[in-house]
């Protein structure tokens, strides 16, 4: 087994991040704490900050399967939110260089069925390429784009965003509960804040309308 000393770190970090930009509990801290702890094992040698960058859609697709096969639902659950929020945390410190959350496949309840794949890093691209950004229309729709595939939030919650939520001089920005729970405090990515001024600088409608979409 991989000796703790090497994963301890980046996992303190993450678990830190997790108490100031996500607000969890102490319950869900001990979740994500065991669920992290399985996939940082399964890396083995690469989990460390420098190996992180090299981590493939494909290798943390792999990882989500085996784990998945032999568990319950809810311990896959736990496990696709660790993960995401961790993919999150690497982006946010520039341990890795492009969403890794979406690699992540999706959870399903539909008897028989297998779990499925989630988009790969060449389907998201092409899709962040279809809004046109020369026109109003492609700028906001690339700015909602880019919320969706950098956060994995839902769509209630990108239009729920408001002008006051979004953090300049901090960069963060901060999205709603979509259900019972805490707001979300994120980093706001340069990708994102680019597309979102933008659209506010050059599309968005003169409106007094406190949100942002």
């Amino acid at each position: 087994m991989l000796r703790t000393e090497f994963y301890q770190p980046i996992l303190d970090a993450y678990l830190e991040w997790m108490r100031t930009y996500r607000h969890v509990t102490p319950g869900t801290i001990g979740i994500c704490r065991r669920s992290l702890t399985r996939f940082l094992i399964w890396l083995g040698p690469k989990a460390n900050v420098q190996a992180l960058s090299k981590l493939t859609p494909a290798e943390v697709e792999r990882f989500f399967l085996q784990y998945a096969q032999g568990i319950g639902r809810s311990g896959r659950r736990s496990m696709q939110e660790a993960l995401r929020t961790f993919f999150l945390f690497c982006l946010s410190q520039g341990y890795i260089q492009r969403p890794l959350d979406q690699a992540v496949p999706e959870l399903r309840t539909y008897k028989l069925a297998s779990l499925p794949r989630g988009l790969t890093e060449e389907q998201a691209q092409k899709i962040l390429q279809c809004p046109d950004r020369r026109s109003d229309v492609g700028r906001r729709d690339y700015a909602v784009l880019q919320l969706l595939y950098t956060y994995g939030v839902r769509c209630g919650q990108v239009k729920a965003v408001r002008l006051t939520d979004i953090n300049w001089a901090e960069n963060q920005i901060r999205f709603k509960a979509s259900k019972h729970g805490k707001d979300s405090l994120l980093p706001l990515t340069a990708e994102v804040g680019e597309s979102l001024l933008d659209y506010l600088r050059r599309a968005r409608p003169h409106y007094a309308y406190p949100e942002v979409f």
